[in-house]
């Protein structure tokens, strides 16, 4: 009985059924018996040190198919990442795209290509693929954060950094604020716009700051509410969407800082170019894919591996937030 027949049986992974023969890898202990009991059943005959070695020394990547329609940076960074780390020791990356509720194609690679475990780019509320993989036992590793505690996970503060933030631009004296953020079904993207939130008010001054979430698709209202009054700083949720809102408002005619600022909650090497330059959050993106390639490795490879791992961020703060003022102070 080879370990196909076995996997199909058991609605397991090939490689699944290769880590509790092995006794080398991560898996449940409950299925790590009951592969164990079935392959004795059938007189699979098997021992630690015969049955090493079995894996593919395949690991997939999943992409999330929007990815190659916006600009961001974050994607390539770290799949270089991951890919260099991978690399390194000796492993292959399989690279594929997966949308929300898709599985056929994660289910025909998980079963053809025998891969030995999957990183995730980006972590969804509701989440088809990390559930799907979970139940085929298949070691797991998220460029983010999710409930279950078996899964490898590397994130930054989205909430502590973007809190940060709000408090950083309240006390430059902005209190008029427009929030731009899409697809809230993105965890980072809700960390953001809670964090933000949270950082612009409570202050003991009694100057309230004001704002107002808009879509992507509500950035022509934006634009009006500046030439209102009503906005003072445009917040940008990510670098790709900075980067149209830059576009819009040089192109409507606006000065930045002096007539509006702009940050975003994401920052990219694209952001340094314009003039200003763009207040972000900056992170060390090819890291942060190499840290959780090695963890989940790791995991693979029998050796310790941390399950929740914290990715640096620092404030980079330019000139597209300083008024002439705060210019002076600053300099």
């Amino acid at each position: 009985m080879t370990l196909k027949q076995i996997a199909c049986e058991l609605g397991v992974s090939k490689s699944t059924v290769s880590r509790a023969l092995s006794g080398k890898g991560r898996i449940g202990e409950k299925t790590r018996e009951r592969i164990r009991a079935y392959a004795r059943q059938n007189g699979v005959v098997f021992d630690d040190e015969s049955c090493r070695g079995t894996g593919s020394r395949k690991i997939a990547v999943i992409i999330p198919s929007d990815a190659y329609a916006v600009t961001t940076q974050y994607f390539y960074e770290i799949l270089l990442g991951i890919s260099e780390a991978a690399e390194s020791q000796g492993w292959e990356v399989l690279i594929t795209t997966g949308t929300e509720n898709e599985l056929t194609g994660i289910e025909s690679l998980v079963e053809k290509e025998n891969i030995d475990g999957v990183i995730l780019m980006r972590s969804l509320v509701k989440d088809q693929i990390l559930d799907y993989l979970i139940q085929r036992n298949i070691p797991v590793a998220i460029a983010g954060s999710c409930e279950y505690e078996n899964v490898i996970q590397a994130d930054v503060d989205n909430e502590g950094a973007s809190r940060e933030m709000g408090m950083l631009l309240y006390s430059l004296g902005y209190r008029k604020f427009g929030l731009v953020i899409s697809k809230l079904g993105y965890r980072v993207n809700r960390a953001r716009r809670d964090g933000f939130l949270s950082g612009i008010q409570g202050h003991i001054t009694g100057n309230e700051a004001d704002c107002v979430i808009y879509d992507t698709e509500q950035i022509d209202s934006l634009i009006n509410n500046i030439n209102k009054g009503k906005v003072d700083c445009i917040v940008c949720g990510d670098d790709a969407i900075c980067t149209q809102i830059m576009s819009r408002v040089q192109a409507a005619g606006y000065r930045v800082p002096e007539e509006i600022a702009v940050v975003s909650l994401y920052d990219s090497m694209n952001l340094c170019c314009f003039s200003p330059a763009i207040t972000s959050i900056t992170v060390k993106t090819k890291q942060w894919g190499s840290q959780l390639c090695i963890q989940l490795l790791n995991c693979l490879s029998g050796k310790h591996y941390e399950i929740r791992n914290s990715v640096e961020y620092e404030i980079s703060l330019r000139k597209s937030t300083l008024s002439y003022m705060n210019i002076r102070s600053w300099n």
